[in-house]
């Protein structure tokens, strides 16, 4: 399993000793960025493929139902519960997302486009394709600050019960950061960071340790 499919992985895993039983979450670390806050940041200009056969919509404003949706996705903790969703950016981390999880991902609900894109991302699905400005894409996608937003998408939340969620990185990771009760989702970013740069395999996070996708996380999670 590569690096990029590690980011896009969260899970919940359950640890049982022989007196009592605990939950903790875990999220993968990632080459090409880090899949945290509802969002995942980061990855390479690669090469877009041509669009599925889902007919392009056009969307110009940002008062469109579908970009506060985005908008809502990456902010709050309830409305990712309520729809099930994460926000997802970069047209390289999908590629890859897409092609280490082959069919195991789901279609991709909606994907914003910027109007350089030629169009979905190598291996990507989606049920909806929105084309639409770059200012657009930065209000979607929550990156504000950010110059180029090339491919933003609304994905289903991955499997996150049981350490089956980690599939073959479960039977080969050596290396394994543990957060207890880190309530600072910048502290959080940050330590998912480190653990990127020096290529430990996985991010455990313990009871009391807060959201893993806030978007306070995925800031810290940028270098």
């Amino acid at each position: 399993m590569s690096h990029g499919a590690l980011a896009w992985r969260v899970c919940v895993v359950r640890a049982v000793s022989s007196a009592t039983a605990t939950t903790s979450v875990s999220a993968g670390v990632g080459r090409r960025g880090v899949k945290l806050c509802g969002r995942v940041v980061g990855g390479s200009n690669r090469r877009i493929a041509a669009s599925s056969s889902v007919d392009e919509e056009r969307v110009t404003s940002t008062d469109n139902a579908t970009v506060k949706h985005f908008a809502k996705l990456v902010k709050s903790r309830t409305c990712r519960d309520e729809f099930g969703s994460v926000v997802v950016c970069g047209a390289g981390l999908l590629a890859e997302i897409y092609a280490t999880g082959a069919g195991g991902v789901p279609d991709a609900k909606v994907v914003f486009l910027g109007d350089d894109a030629a169009g979905l991302p190598n291996g990507m699905r989606a049920l909806r394709v929105v084309r639409a400005p770059a200012h657009v894409l930065r209000k979607a996608s929550g990156l504000l600050n950010t110059d180029t937003v090339d491919v933003v998408a609304e994905l289903a939340t991955p499997p996150i019960e049981g350490i089956g969620a980690w599939g073959s990185v479960a039977l080969t990771a050596t290396r394994i950061l543990a957060l207890d009760g880190i309530q600072d989702p910048g502290n959080l970013g940050t330590l998912t960071r480190t653990a990127l740069a020096l290529g430990w395999d996985a991010v455990a996070l313990l009871p009391g340790t807060c959201d893993p996708f806030n978007d306070k996380v995925g800031a810290g999670s940028i270098p």
